[in-house]
């Protein structure tokens, strides 16, 4: 925003002579220092300059302007001194839509003269942060007559100038407003929203949106609907539903003869300090008549006790005008619209008592009629709140009412603005034009962004809207594998991710980095390599390295013969040697180039095809030096709970000037002991319950710490009958832990077939299975060794989750297998949720990946190999199957094209990649691609703690506005989650699908905003 002309009286008297000056003097006030706040102090100051200047006393008016645009009302209380009074105070208002450089009279009446001002706080409308008091407004002492008059003589001036600054602002979505809003709407094609009926409001007391039936005489609040507690009220039989009114039906009054009573509440008392908006359509109907319809007066008889009421008739002069009445028994005070309301359209009439600013207020459509200062007392009352009014006897001060009424509104607030009611405001309007006249990539994360940053807070939480991709009908699966290098040439490097030509020291860090001591060390005597010169000394984490490839070449070169190591442990040696993390090696019958590629496979971390020696250099990124050893396995675990202690031990094992400390690391379900010694190099392990532990040793040696930590697995000691068991060693679970059948990918046509010698299968067809239950079920297979019996499986026509293929039903089908021995060797295969029923176990496992990818885990570079789905029962083949392939790092790799069952790798580039399929389902066809609107977890969370979460039915037009303007084609939303918070929905007061949040581009030709132009 560019900074405010200078005020005229500024101007003005910079260009007066001397004699003059006097007069026109002035005097800006400062602040006191401090924290920024809505509450400041001035800086004492006294007018002796002037009076040393100028031989004469001041004749002071104080000048308060506004040093940014304020966007609504503020009330200013200015608290000053007066040599008869040491404190005093006076509150005025400074409107809504003041923009910069507005100036206006502090209203201190009598005291001007002699005030000293001390402080000045503000106050912003009721809900929103107060404005900064230094930084929104600034105070002038006018010190002459004078000044005062060249203010008043440039008030047009000012006047004009910030009319100026307007019109020159009406260009940018952020500062135009009314019409100027709507024609920037119109270039986008964004229309405001029509008029609607409100919603869920926090300030709302009560509100009858008047579309009850004939049936009953209830009138209903349809703040009942939120709070569960509301304010209905009662019809008189003559009141007549189902009229026509503002939105949808209305209630009609007959003269003299309808009335509708809201019994007296607690929410409806307006303490002295209780603000209020009263509000409602209206439409009279023609005749010369006068009567109340919206009031709660103490006696309708007597207009001087406590209360407030709208009236409508013949006042000063004009029919069917509107007056407002409030009394607090003591003061009175009446405001008219002076304006006659016509008897074929709705009006939307608003009384509105602002406490904060000490303002009466009258509003018709939206407009602001007329309005009044006196301060009132309380109104409170024990009288009913009546809508409309039956009285004939026109005795008291008001009659009957006769006309339509529609949406009824008491908020404890004072209201400015009218929206949705009167259409959109300029703030909802213009924070969806900021959205959409930007570009937005429609990814379910820009779409969210666009919902959160529209949408506002719900219950409190920031970022309350989700959008994901539901991949409900599409099954998939995936496979990793690396692509391996075939040969290295001599000078080249890759690292254990596939890149060619990294440095070492950014792969295994440099000998700086490595806290070694050799001591540590340990002598190889495997088979895997001949020392003919060098040390055979190494770090623990080689030897496993140099085995590896030891295995290697005997699978793939059929070569036991081990490699020659030409390059051991040299202290002295200016690479990796020197710490025992490599080595230089060669081998009698594998070509240096082809020895390279499969030090690789093997998994060291750098290896180098070495030019002048035509060896091969190969390293670890391991700083280890030290690994625990023992325990001995048990059904797919490493211990079973309860059994007896296991022996834990050090490899290699310390000097003996170290010290050695064990512990016990326990997070989850399992539990654990130590026995024995914690200090030395042997420990025992004692499984108590299970799950997962971690037992840590810290060695001390030299000054140094060393440390190594052992992930111990814990499987139950037996499975008794009625007992189940989690994947994570939880007792007592239930097999929602496994999800529901919805969850996740279902085709039956994807199912795997599971065929094993080991298998039994007591029902044809119950061994199909989804991918991660084959899996699993494979892998209790092995560890069974016997024959177990499937005797039941997946039930197409069945429920829960054997019909979707993710549940079985096992029997030992070996005399040496028990049913509680069967559960433990299932819990150890993997299975989320394990019950041993007493006559079967039962298992289920949590959705997955529904395809199995059949292929190698390592493949070579410029190879062709390949791929496909597990077999299926059904389809036979020759169905569509989308393959893709994802590739990390430097790796590279491509697919030819096959659209089948089956499908050819070509591997060009060493490094990590994964093979992707997506088949179709076989009724309907594929589904569109769908994206998931739903709530954050933390709304979620407190949904499931009992906590109602609601979306407001302005939140919900907007959500829909986005998805709506953002929808993709061949994109389908699903707002299941989110239509279940709206409350209007439910009740029917809310179209799922309203009509004005669908984009209007579609339309033929511009939208224009103003029909009657042609711009």
């Amino acid at each position: 925003m560019t900074a405010p002309y200078p005020a005229a009286v500024d101007r003005m008297a910079g260009n007066l002579t001397v004699p003059f000056a006097a007069g026109a003097d002035r005097l800006a006030l400062a602040y006191r220092g401090g924290e920024p706040s809505a509450h400041t102090a001035f800086a004492d100051y006294d007018f002796a300059e002037h009076r040393a200047r100028f031989g004469t006393d001041p004749r002071p008016r104080y000048l308060v302007t506004a040093r940014e645009d304020i966007p609504g009302d503020v009330a200013v209380t200015v608290g000053y001194s007066t040599p008869q009074s040491a404190t005093a105070a006076v509150t005025f208002t400074v409107p809504g839509g003041t923009i910069a450089g507005t100036s206006m009279m502090v209203p201190l009446g009598a005291d001007v003269a002699k005030a000293v001002l001390k402080t000045v706080a503000v106050q912003g409308p009721k809900g929103q942060q107060p404005p900064v008091t230094a930084s929104s407004f600034g105070f002038t002492a006018l010190l002459g007559d004078l000044a005062a008059l060249l203010w008043v003589l440039g008030g047009d001036r000012d006047l004009l100038a910030d009319h100026y600054g307007r019109v020159r602002a009406q260009h940018t979505v952020e500062q135009a407003t009314g019409l100027s809003l709507d024609l920037l709407g119109s270039d986008l094609s964004i229309p405001r929203f029509p008029p609607l009926p409100y919603g869920f409001a926090a300030d709302t007391i009560a509100l009858y949106h008047c579309e009850d039936t004939s049936g009953t005489l209830t009138v209903a609040d349809a703040m009942t609907l939120y709070t569960g507690a509301g304010h209905p009220g009662t019809r008189l039989p003559s009141t007549v539903t189902g009229v026509d009114g503002r939105f949808g039906s209305g209630l009609g009054f007959v003269y003299g003869r309808s009335e509708v009573t809201v019994p007296d509440r607690a929410d409806f008392a307006l303490p002295a300090t209780a603000s209020l908006t009263a509000e409602c359509f209206v439409r009279p109907a023609p005749g010369n008549w006068r009567g109340a319809f919206l009031s709660k007066h103490t006696d309708m008889l007597d207009p001087a006790k406590p209360g407030w009421g709208l009236h409508l008739g013949n006042f000063r002069g004009l029919d069917r005008d509107v007056r407002l009445l409030l009394s607090d028994g003591t003061t009175r005070v009446e405001l008219f619209a002076d304006l006659s309301l016509d008897t074929d359209r709705f009006h939307h009439v608003a009384a509105v008592l602002d406490r904060v600013r000490g303002m009466t207020r009258l509003y018709v459509n939206g407009e602001l009629r007329a309005s009044d200062s006196t301060a009132l007392g309380a109104l409170t009352n024990a009288a009913p709140l009546r809508i409309g009014f039956d009285d004939t006897t026109g005795g008291g001060f008001s009659s009957s009412f006769f006309g339509t009424l529609d949406e009824i509104r008491l908020s404890r607030a004072a209201l400015t603005s009218f929206g949705p009611v009167l259409g959109e405001d300029d703030e909802s309007y213009r924070s969806r034009l900021m959205l959409f006249r930007r570009w937005n990539l429609p990814t379910p994360t820009e779409i969210a962004d666009a919902l959160n940053g529209i949408v506002g807070l719900i219950d409190g939480v920031f970022d309350p809207i989700t959008v994901s991709d539901a991949y409900e009908k599409s099954p998939v699966g995936s496979h990793t594998l690396t692509v391996r290098p075939a040969t290295l040439q001599p000078g080249e490097s890759i690292d254990a991710l596939g890149r060619r030509g990294i440095d070492e020291a950014e792969v295994c860090g440099t000998l700086a980095d490595d806290p070694f001591d050799p001591r540590w060390l340990t002598y190889y005597s495997g088979p895997a390599a001949n020392f003919p010169v060098g040390d055979p000394r190494m770090r623990q984490p080689l030897t496993r390295a140099l085995d590896a490839l030891h295995a290697v070449l005997v699978e793939l070169e059929g070569h036991s013969e081990p490699v020659r190591v030409s390059g051991g442990y040299d202290p002295k040696a200016p690479d990796l040697r020197a710490v025992g993390r490599a080595l230089i090696v060669w081998h009698p019958f594998v070509p240096a180039a082809r020895l390279a590629a499969l030090a690789h496979r093997a998994g060291f971390s750098w290896v180098q095809h070495r030019a002048a020696t035509d060896d091969v250099y190969m390293s670890l990124a391991d700083t280890s030096v030290v690994e625990i050893t023992g325990g001995t396995g048990w059904f797919g675990t490493d211990l079973g709970a309860g059994n007896p202690t296991t022996p834990l031990g050090i490899q290699p094992l310390p000097p003996h000037e170290a010290q050695q400390r064990w512990s016990l690391l326990q997070a989850g379900p399992g539990r654990a002991e130590l026995l024995g010694t914690v200090v030395g190099n042997v420990t025992n392990i004692h499984p108590l319950a299970p799950g997962e532990v971690t037992v840590a040793l810290e060695i001390r040696l030299g000054g140094r710490t060393y440390s190594a930590t052992r992930r111990f697995t814990i499987g139950p000691q037996t499975l008794p009958a009625n007992h189940t068991i989690g994947a994570d060693g939880a007792q007592g679970v239930d097999e929602s832990i496994a999800g529901s059948p919805g969850d996740g990918a279902y085709a039956a046509d994807y199912l795997v077939t599971v065929t094993d010698p080991l298998l039994n299968v007591a029902v044809p067809g119950s061994n199909r299975m989804q991918a991660s239950v084959a899996d699993r079920l494979g892998r209790l297979l092995a560890i069974a060794g016997k024959p177990i019996t499937l005797a039941s499986g997946w039930t197409p026509t069945g429920s829960g989750l054997d019909a979707v293929g993710r549940a079985l039903t096992l029997m030992p089908g070996d005399a040496s297998i028990t049913l509680a021995t069967l559960g433990v060797m299932a819990h150890g295969a993997g299975f989320d949720y394990v019950e041993n029923t007493g006559s079967v176990i039962r298992v289920a496992q949590r959705a997955g990946e529904h395809l199995e990818i059949l292929g190698p885990r390592d493949v070579e570079e410029g190879s062709a190999t390949a791929f496909s789905l597990s077999p299926q029962a059904s389809p036979t083949g020759g169905r569509r199957v989308e393959w893709s392939v994802v590739t990390a790092d430097d790796a590279a790799a491509r697919l030819d094209g096959s659209t089948g069952e089956r499908t050819t790798l070509l591997a060009d580039r060493a490094g990590a990649i994964q093979v992707r399929a997506r088949a179709p389902i076989t009724d309907g066809g594929n589904p569109p691609y769908t994206v998931r609107v739903g709530l954050a977890q933390q709304l979620l969370d407190r949904e499931k703690a009992g906590t109602k979460v609601v979306i407001r039915r302005d939140q919900y037009e907007r959500i829909m506005n986005v998805l709506n303007e953002l929808h993709p084609i061949g994109v389908e939303f699903d707002t299941t989650v989110i239509r279940a918070h709206v409350l209007e929905l439910a009740v029917g007061q809310l179209d799922s699908f309203p009509a004005y949040t669908y984009p209007t581009y579609r339309l033929r030709g511009q939208h224009r905003t103003r029909p009657d132009r042609l711009d």
